[in-house]
C-alpha cells in the first residue's frame, strides 16, 4: 500500500514526519517501512529554518534530523533531490531532439546533490508517443557522492506498472549516438508492446468463441421434449 502525504514546502519537516507516523500508527495500526521525501530541499528544519536562512549546509541538518526519524520508527527514509536540471527533459519519441541523456558523470559535483547521499540516482527517459505508458532512456547512477563510480544503463520505464527494468550497461557514446540507441530501444519496446497485446487479445477472443461453442442451452417445448 503506498499513501500520499501533501504538505506545503514551508512546513514540512522532520518533527511533522514524525508526527504523522505516529498518527499512522496508532489511528490506523499502520507499519510503515519506507518513506519517500521528494524533496528534501524544499524541507525546513525542526527549528523552521529554510535554506535562505543557513544556506547549502542547511541539509546537512535536515538529513540528521531525517535520520534521527528513521532510527526512531525503525524505517527507511528515500530522499530525492533535484539533479541534473536542463538535461534531465522528459520528451515523447516526437519530440526526440529535445530529449539529453543524463549520465552518471554529470550528477557528480552537482551542488543539487544532497552533500550526504552516499548513492544517487538520475532518470531521463523519452517517452512513447503512441503508448505514452512506455519510455527508454538513461538510468545514471553514482555510488558515492564523493568517489568516481559512475553507472549508466539503459533502462525501460512502463508507467502503467510502476516498473524501471534495465536493458544493459548504455555504451560510452556521444549524446547524438546514444539519443539515437535510445530511440532504436523504444521503437523495440513499442513493437514488443504491440506483439503481446496482440497475442492477450487473440487469447481473450478465443476464450469467448471457446465458451460460445461449449455453452448447452436446453428448452422445453408443449410435447415434453426438450431442444
Amino acid at each position: 500500500s503506498i499513501y500520499f502525504l501533501d504538505a506545503p514546502a514551508t512546513t514540512a519537516s522532520a518533527a511533522q514526519l514524525d508526527i504523522y507516523l505516529k498518527n499512522f500508527k496508532n489511528r490506523y495500526g499502520l507499519n510503515v517501512d519506507v518513506v519517500i521525501i521528494d524533496y528534501a530541499a524544499l524541507m525546513v528544519t525542526n527549528g523552521g529554518a529554510t535554506r535562505e536562512d543557513i544556506g547549502w549546509g542547511y541539509t546537512g541538518v535536515i538529513i540528521k534530523e531525517l535520520t534521527a526519524v528513521a532510527k526512531k520508527h525503525g524505517l527507511v527514509i528515500w530522499v530525492a533531490a533535484q539533479a541534473g536540471g536542463e538535461s534531465a527533459h522528459t520528451v515523447t519519441s516526437a519530440n526526440s531532439a529535445a530529449f539529453k541523456p543524463l549520465r552518471g558523470s554529470q550528477l557528480y559535483g552537482s551542488k543539487e546533490v544532497l552533500q550526504d547521499a552516499s548513492y544517487v540516482l538520475g532518470l531521463s527517459v523519452m517517452r512513447s508517443h503512441e503508448h505514452p505508458q512506455l519510455a527508454v532512456g538513461v538510468l545514471s547512477t553514482i555510488k558515492n557522492r564523493y568517489g568516481s563510480e559512475f553507472y549508466d544503463y539503459i533502462c525501460s520505464v512502463d508507467y502503467s506498472t510502476s516498473t524501471v527494468e534495465s536493458l544493459g550497461v548504455a555504451p560510452s557514446l556521444g549524446d547524438g549516438e546514444l539519443i539515437g540507441l535510445v530511440e532504436q530501444q523504444l521503437r523495440a519496446t513499442e513493437r514488443d508492446f504491440e506483439v503481446k497485446n496482440t497475442l492477450q487479445n487473440k487469447k481473450k477472443l478465443e476464450s469467448l468463441k471457446l465458451l460460445y461453442y461449449t455453452g448447452v442451452v436446453f428448452s422445453s417445448n408443449s410435447k415434453g421434449g426438450c431442444a
